[in-house]
């Protein structure tokens, strides 16, 4: 796969891959997996930075215990 034309939309980094643009922490958690991510699959910025992608700074979350996190946790 290739990236370019790196770009900040509102809060999040979108990055192009292969043609297909997307937030830059889906495609950073997707590559980490090896896989694509589900649609019922959030990625979490733990620090609630969202221009923060560093791996250790994410985790995949379901839809529902993501809201649980941000209800939790103001920010």
């Amino acid at each position: 796969m290739t990236t370019n034309n790196i770009s900040t939309h509102l809060k999040y980094k979108r990055v192009t891959v292969d043609g297909v643009r997307m937030h830059e922490h889906r495609y950073v958690m997707q590559c980490h997996l090896g896989r694509k991510l589900l649609r019922t699959e959030h990625v979490h910025h733990k620090n609630h930075n969202t221009l923060d992608n560093r791996l250790e700074n994410l985790e995949v979350l379901d839809i529902r215990e993501h809201a649980k996190t941000h209800a939790r946790k103001p920010f």
